[in-house]
């Protein structure tokens, strides 16, 4: 995954279970995760809280309308390396496909 000098991306397991499985369905969606990774690198806290450090927002896919879409979960974690020197670990936590949740396929 993508890194900065004070930002560190990583995917869970869960995360990269469920874009495996969109992978085959949106193929340009490996390209808007590509773009997303630099997107966090600027702006780590991006979406709305949800509690605990954890953010959710959605991220649009070309061409597939005003609904379409993907719902991203993250959790940042802050930790000082040295004095007054801050790095965030951004964690991709989940990914959901945002017509997958209006038919209730996703819980």
């Amino acid at each position: 995954m993508e890194q900065s000098d004070n930002i560190e991306i990583i995917t869970t397991p869960n995360f990269r279970r469920s874009a495996r499985k969109l992978y085959n369905k949106y193929p340009s969606l490996k390209k808007e995760l590509t773009q997303l990774e630099a997107q966090l690198i600027e702006n780590p806290m991006r979406g709305k809280s949800i509690g605990t450090g954890n953010n959710k927002f959605r991220v649009a896919l070309r061409k597939r309308g005003e609904h379409g879409g993907f719902n991203i979960i993250t959790k940042v974690y802050f930790k000082v390396q040295e004095k007054e020197n801050q790095k965030a670990i951004v964690y991709l936590a989940d990914i959901h496909d945002l017509v997958d949740l209006a038919d209730g396929l996703v819980k």
